[in-house]
């Protein structure tokens, strides 16, 4: 009887950790054909540490060993299956998949990421810890900055000037002793850079404008990430840089306060636009809120549903957002503001954010 069957090639990928609780130096295969239970193939090297791993995960998945390489010993596999169609992540090696359509089995896109839109009350548990690590870094980029002293035009820490790079190592070092990385970069970024939302900033950090901070790490343990943005000014702020504060946090507020299990995704963040709009600030492509409101997070930085004007998605129990509305401007610099709310399993909403010290650094 030939039988169709999920297949994951990867080493640490969200998919494959999602689905077997494992991680490994190299991809192994993961399998689980229809009808069946989940299998994971490695060989000697492995085999031993993975098994007694899949003891205490208790999670239903079953080890199997092999001795040849797991891209050479794929297609033995999936025959003795008797596997003749697979569905693969997009992600999915382009070699393993060339090897698969060779051997005449059919080869299908699933999306493995919409199966984790719903978090377990455990998952939403490692975001909040990730969470709490991640509010003890910006705790030390705020005493790094108020510490630091203004000498024209530039901020000097330890007699140093203090540059985006600079604030980055600093980061990295403080999570990394909590076993923290930061696999997809850190934004610190001040004046012009600030008003590009993902400009990750380079050069020395401006006194007077704004700063930009978006810190987003990955616990090394558990895989879960944490993402929070802040915004601050060391010195003296300047109207325009107050108003666009003013409208951002209030229009923050409003999104938190208001989302709730049942809106579409696009509903929320249309409360943003209109906030922003009645604050006096224009939706825009290229100047002002020109991004989604916010998104979903767990294994990934980013994952689905997203809080934009095209979802399609409905906020539900066990979902996990962030809200970030943000304001950009090239000749003010910009502002943004990023919590996470999750919903847990049983519809209650939750703020995962303690972190409340003022914008303004003197």
């Amino acid at each position: 009887m030939n039988k169709s069957a999920y297949l994951i090639f990867d080493s640490r990928g969200a998919e494959i950790r999602a689905r077997s609780g494992l991680t490994a130096p190299d991809p192994f295969i993961y399998l689980q054909p229809e009808g069946e239970n989940p299998v994971v193939y490695f060989n000697a090297l492995e085999y031993g540490a993975q098994k007694e791993t899949l003891k205490q995960l208790k999670n239903g998945v079953q080890i199997e060993q092999i001795d040849s390489p797991p891209l050479i010993a794929l297609i033995g596999i999936l025959q003795k299956k008797m596997i003749r169609s697979v569905m693969v992540p997009p992600s999915f090696p382009i070699e393993a998949a060339k090897i698969i359509e060779k051997n005449n089995i059919d080869l299908e896109i699933y999306n493995f990421e919409a199966e984790r839109a719903h978090k377990t009350k455990k998952e939403i548990k490692l975001i909040a810890e990730a969470q709490k690590i991640n509010e003890k870094t910006f705790l030390l980029v705020y005493q790094i900055l108020s510490e630091s002293k203004i000498r024209k035009e530039r901020l000097i820490f330890n007699d140093e000037i203090l540059t985006s790079e600079a604030m980055k190592v600093l980061i990295s070092k403080h999570l990394l002793e909590s076993d923290y990385s930061n696999p997809e970069g850190i934004i610190v970024s001040s004046g012009k850079q600030a008003a590009q939302p993902h400009n990750d900033g380079s050069g020395p950090l401006s006194p007077n404008k704004t700063i930009v901070v978006d810190i987003f790490p990955k616990s090394n343990k558990t895989g879960y990430f944490s993402d929070m943005t802040r915004t601050f000014v060391k010195g003296k702020t300047s109207t325009e840089i107050n108003k666009l504060y003013s409208a951002v946090e209030k229009t923050q507020k409003k999104v938190l306060e208001s989302i709730k299990i049942g809106d579409s995704c696009s509903k929320v963040h249309q409360i943003a636009a209109d906030s922003f709009k009645k604050l006096g600030y224009k939706t825009s492509k290229k100047e002002g809120f020109i991004h989604g409101t916010g998104h979903s997070l767990g294994l990934n930085i980013h994952e689905l549903p997203r809080l934009n004007a095209i979802s399609k998605s409905t906020v539900e129990p066990g979902m996990v957002f962030t809200v970030e509305p943000g304001l950009y401007y090239e000749k003010v610099g910009g502002v943004r503001l990023e919590d996470i709310v999750a919903f847990l399993p049983n519809g209650e909403k939750k703020i995962l954010n303690n972190f409340n010290q003022p914008f303004l650094i003197p």
